[in-house]
């Protein structure tokens, strides 16, 4: 949980950062001042488990209240997190 919340609170700051310049990200845009606030602007979007290769691969995707054009997943392998991505929504 807590590489989660880091990632999301990471891939957040470049946003905020682009409203501070004067960027239109939508309205109203989260103020999020630690990484702990995260959870209170984001959503599951869904969950998916499966085997590849004699592994399992966990998949947790996340709608967030500052980039509503992608889900942001943490992704498992298994059961090691690998990383935190970003996707079109809808893929």
């Amino acid at each position: 949980m807590a590489q989660i919340q880091q990632g999301l609170f990471e891939h957040y700051l470049p946003y905020k950062e682009a409203v501070e310049a004067g960027i239109e990200m939508g309205s109203p845009f989260p103020q999020i001042a630690d990484k702990v606030e995260v959870w209170l602007h984001v959503k599951p979007a869904h969950v998916l488990i499966e085997p590849i290769n004699g592994q399992w691969r966990v998949e947790i995707a996340f709608t967030t209240d500052w980039d509503i054009e992608h889900t942001v997943a943490a992704i498992y392998s298994d059961w090691q997190f690998i990383e935190l991505n970003g996707s079109v929504r809808g893929q």
